[in-house]
């Protein structure tokens, strides 16, 4: 008689659960570290503003993640000369629109300014700018708290998009803006 293997583990976020041969259960769970190294492969972000690059080099890059090509960017984002990142056309109207917008802008700063900590008062300038009324960030960000992770307090706290967010930014802008 074959005893049953038993696995459960949580790596980010990412859940696996197997039940049955020993065997089986080790070949799919190096499939599932396969999978989970594959979508947090990290490409090094390309720097200054999108018309200023000619085209923009990778960021975070997972199998379903590929880099938004320039020209969409062009049209989403604009940059101004004190690097601040505002959006050229806004999210489709949706409950979430505000916070698309600020993952958007985040997104944006990634790729525009090689920024991955984007400060509080540099992303509500942003959302102002793009035409979204903004008091509290953390008031609509919680939507989205799965994109992101936060550091510091109040004015001083900064945002920063992790792959999921990436990932999540690119696919919106792809629904919204590409074709």
């Amino acid at each position: 008689m074959e005893m049953s293997y038993k696995l459960s583990v949580e790596i980010g976020g990412n859940r696996f659960t197997a039940d049955g041969p020993e065997a089986t259960v080790k070949e799919d769970f190096q499939n599932f570290l396969d999978a989970v190294r594959a979508a947090s492969a990290v490409v090094t972000p390309g720097t200054g503003s999108f018309a200023a690059e000619g085209a923009v080099r990778g960021v975070v890059a997972g199998p379903a993640s590929t880099p938004v090509d320039r020209p969409t960017l062009d049209r989403v984002f604009q940059v101004d000369g004190k690097g601040t990142v505002s959006l050229r056309l806004l999210p489709p109207d949706s409950a979430t629109r505000n916070a698309d917008a600020a993952l958007l802008l985040l997104y944006g700063h990634r790729v525009a300014g090689n920024l991955q900590d984007v400060p509080v008062m540099k992303l509500t300038d942003g959302l102002r700018t793009s035409g979204i009324s903004v008091d509290r960030l953390d008031r609509f960000m919680g939507t989205h708290s799965g994109y992101f992770m936060k550091g510091g307090t109040r004015s001083g706290g900064r945002y920063t998009l992790n792959n999921q967010g990436v990932a999540a930014a690119e696919s919106l802008i792809r629904r919204a803006f590409q074709g």
